[in-house]
Formats: structure tokens, C-alpha cells, sequence
């Protein structure tokens, strides 16, 4: 089976996905790994949905939605993408952007306080 066909095969199951990335098979096994995202993930750059496809057949082997995660995984996927800013889009990138800024504003005058005390010692 060639990339094309690996990738035919996963989308087949998800029509309006994209493909976010695809692991090829190693020496030991001949399963490659695809990821999509689809409609409703939080998470835009990669996607949840994964998809395992036997490279020797095309079959797929497993079909795991990011719909269908258990809620312990769902809510660290949707944590990743608040600290990184993809789940509120432009407003929350720039939300994001604000605490890091603020963050190291903050740093400079509490260094400079650590250092002026650490000398009056």
C-alpha cells in the first residue's frame, strides 16, 4: 500500500476532514497512523482522529474519533488548546499572547527585588 491509498482509506471514513498527519509504518510493522481533524475538535493545527491502516491490505485497523474520547481525555486534549490559544481562535490567541507578555513583565521587577533583598542580606 502506498501513502495515497493509506490516505484514501482514512478519509474515506471522515468525507469532510483534513488531514493533519500521517506516521509512515516502520521495519517491525507495516501500520500506518493517520491524523484528521474534524468538524467540532477544538484543537485546529492537529487533529484528535486518529486512524490506524494495514499497509499490507489497506484494511483499517482501528478508527479512534476525538467525539467518541473517554471525558478525562477530551478535557486535557481541550486544555492543550486553551493554553495554546486554538480554542477561542483570534481572541484567544491574542488572550494567550496578553498573560505571556504579562508574565514577563512581572518577571523583571520581581527578579530585580530578589536580587536587591538577596543583597541587604
Amino acid at each position: 500500500m502506498g501513502f495515497v491509498d493509506v490516505v484514501t482509506a482514512a478519509m474515506a471514513l471522515h468525507p469532510g476532514a483534513r488531514l493533519a498527519d500521517v506516521s509512515f509504518p516502520t521495519p517491525g510493522s507495516a501500520v500506518w497512523r493517520g491524523r484528521l481533524h474534524t468538524d467540532g475538535e477544538t484543537r485546529r493545527t492537529y487533529g484528535r482522529t486518529a486512524i490506524f491502516v494495514s499497509g499490507d491490505s489497506g484494511r483499517v485497523l482501528a478508527h479512534v474519533p476525538a467525539s467518541d474520547a473517554e471525558p478525562k481525555r477530551a478535557f486535557l486534549d481541550d486544555l492543550f488548546s486553551f493554553h495554546t490559544g486554538e480554542i477561542a481562535a483570534a481572541p484567544g490567541r491574542f488572550a494567550m499572547l496578553a498573560a505571556g507578555l504579562w508574565l514577563l513583565t512581572v518577571a523583571g521587577p520581581g527578579a530585580a527585588l530578589w536580587i536587591r533583598r538577596r543583597r541587604a542580606r
